[in-house]
């Protein structure tokens, strides 16, 4: 037999763990990013950082004149040793430039995980990860 409990019940067991918000709260906002970077929306593809978008056009353009090609996003690099998964890198741009693959990452600060993830890209991939420092 499964038991029931009223609405009020409801209502007071919601106030307890703080899950329902009433009519009168505010809504949290969002907690602003570590670095200060603010999202930019370009051609429906949310960038985590105004450089970043500005680099995408930059690219864009190239593409156009058929200085890169097969530009991408957000391209994941596992990195894995011996078998075991240790994390993942996320490029910002990937493309081709003069049969090239260039691996590219917009920074505004270089931090140490980030360092990390370069040195293992390296060391894993052979890829040597070229940093974009985009002027305001």
């Amino acid at each position: 037999m499964t038991s029931r409990i009223t609405e009020d019940e409801w209502v007071v067991l919601q106030g307890r763990t703080g899950a329902a918000r009433s009519a009168t709260e505010q809504p949290v906002t969002p907690k602003p990013s570590k670095y200060n970077a603010r999202k930019k929306t370009v051609d429906g593809i949310i960038f985590d950082s105004a450089a970043e978008a500005r680099r995408y056009r930059e690219l864009q353009a190239q593409a156009a004149l058929g200085q890169i090609s097969d530009l991408s996003l957000q391209q994941p690099y596992p990195i894995e040793i011996n078998g075991l998964h240790v994390c993942t890198y996320i490029a910002d741009f990937v493309y081709t430039r003069g049969g090239l693959l260039i691996v590219e990452d917009v920074k505004g600060m270089r931090t140490p995980v980030y360092e990390l993830k370069a040195k293992l890209m390296r060391a894993v991939h052979g890829i040597e990860i070229t940093e974009v420092r985009m002027r305001k």
